[in-house]
């Protein structure tokens, strides 16, 4: 069959559609040995988009939209999907690297290692993904660690970032340095005799006596410096109540934080110890008059504060020990506030007596410096 027959057909299958409402033209043949193809396309303009959507329960949804001949025509197929089967880590073996991480004034990451459910590791960002893990600020955190994929759940480790401090003490000139965690204790030892002299106290830089016993514990809350006293005269060496303000921070809520120190030796009984303050200028900025001020009524056991002095006191009696107080100064970051410790012991044949610290005065921003 020639091409002139073949066009002729052509021209019957588009009447022919046409007869029944079809707008259609040929737009191919293909003769062949024995049977001719003819390829037909409509003779309308025609757009057709697809969309893939998911329910709620995951199942995938196809929905087609056809634009032709000025109509719009719609049709939605709805694919259901298996449920993924997910395993729980709820009661994962989890790892850290290190639980307690050691605070610079940088963010701290704790890192995790490992993660096992029924024995098998689990790989991070594929099986699990970690939140929580960076602080920039001591304290306790909490890390949680997320199911992924074909797991599930969460489950839930706690770790520290803790300051460090540098306590250094000096015995017979020679000095040692060691760091120890925030509110940890110490513990310096000193011999009792050296050279012929015997030991008097530990001192702190100011010069104030901490303790008279050779070996002497405290409580780690800042860098401290100690150095071991001697005297020539073994009966200068007396053991006496010992107390020093020995830490004095500032916290980031406007807040001075003091910690005073005091070591008592066994023959007397602590009868109260805390701290006496105040905030007047005229009583108090005058280094020649406040010593006398910023103190009890007496020193033989009085309880009675003088003229705008104020007390905060401790709970706890024993002979060694810290007291720890602090003031939320609000917006008065400026204003000193005139402080110092004490304590009332009572000796063996009953008199009282009141030891007190220097005086410390300093505001939230000079401590907080």
């Amino acid at each position: 069959m020639d091409e002139a027959d073949n066009q002729h057909r052509a021209d019957m299958i588009e009447e022919a559609l046409a007869s029944y409402g079809v707008d259609a033209k040929v737009v191919a043949i293909n003769p062949g040995p024995s049977i001719t193809q003819f390829g037909v396309e409509p003779g309308f303009e025609y757009k057709i988009k697809k969309v893939k959507t998911y329910d709620e329960e995951g199942n995938i949804a196809y929905t087609a939209t056809a634009e032709f001949d000025g109509k719009t025509y719609t049709d939605t197929q709805n694919v259901p999907t298996p449920k993924l089967e997910r395993t729980s880590i709820a009661s994962a073996n989890v790892s850290l690297k290190k639980t307690s991480l050691v605070y610079d004034g940088t963010e701290q990451t704790a890192e995790v290692t490992s993660v096992k459910v029924d024995g098998v590791t689990l790989t991070e960002n594929v099986d699990y993904e970690v939140t929580g893990n960076t602080a920039a600020e001591a304290g306790t955190y909490t890390l949680t660690i997320t199911g992924k994929g074909k797991y599930e759940g969460t489950i839930e480790k706690t770790y520290k970032v803790v300051k460090q401090y540098a306590i250094t003490y000096t015995v017979n000139g020679k000095t040692a340095t060691k760091k120890y965690n925030d509110k940890t204790f110490c513990k310096v030892t000193a011999p009792e005799e050296i050279d012929g002299k015997t030991f008097a106290y530990w001192a702190i830089p100011n010069g104030a006596k901490v303790s008279t016993n050779a070996s002497y514990t405290f409580r780690v809350v800042s860098n401290t410096s100690l150095e071991a006293v001697y005297v020539d005269n073994a009966e200068e060496a007396v053991a006496e109540p010992a107390i020093a303000v020995t830490s004095v921070t500032a916290s980031g809520t406007k807040t001075i934080c003091y910690e005073i120190t005091r070591d008592v030796p066994a023959d007397y009984t602590v009868v109260s110890t805390g701290v006496l303050y105040g905030t007047s200028l005229s009583l108090f900025t005058n280094s020649l008059i406040r010593d006398n001020n910023l103190r009890f009524t007496d020193d033989a056991g009085s309880a009675t504060t003088k003229e705008k002095v104020y007390m905060k006191e401790s709970t706890v009696t024993a002979n060694q020990g810290y007291y720890s107080c602090s003031f939320n100064v609000g917006s008065n970051v400026d204003r000193a506030i005139y402080l110092r410790g004490y304590v009332i012991v009572k000796d063996s044949d009953g008199n009282l007596k009141t030891c007190y610290t220097d005086i410390v005065d300093k505001s939230y921003n000079q401590a907080k410096s």
